[in-house]
């Protein structure tokens, strides 16, 4: 099943995980959402974000810890 994130069609388990990362940082959300879900390079997401790719990388580390964190919480 597929659902659709920026027009583009995505599996609905990737919606699934943008929907779980509402309630963060707003530029943490874009990031992943630009790496796991869109899958965007990190240069692609850094450039569409105007942010340099190592803070790319910071954010999305920060983002996919809380992701797991929330994940043992139910576990």
């Amino acid at each position: 099943m597929e659902t659709t994130i920026d027009s583009r069609a995505v599996m609905s388990e990737r919606g699934e995980v943008l929907r779980a990362l509402t309630v963060w940082d707003a530029t943490d959300r874009d990031v992943v959402r630009r790496l796991h879900i869109l899958r965007s390079s990190p240069a692609q997401a850094a450039a569409a974000l105007g942010i340099p790719v190592e803070e790319v990388h910071r954010r999305a580390s920060r983002a996919v810890a809380q992701l797991c964190a929330r994940y043992r919480e139910y576990v």
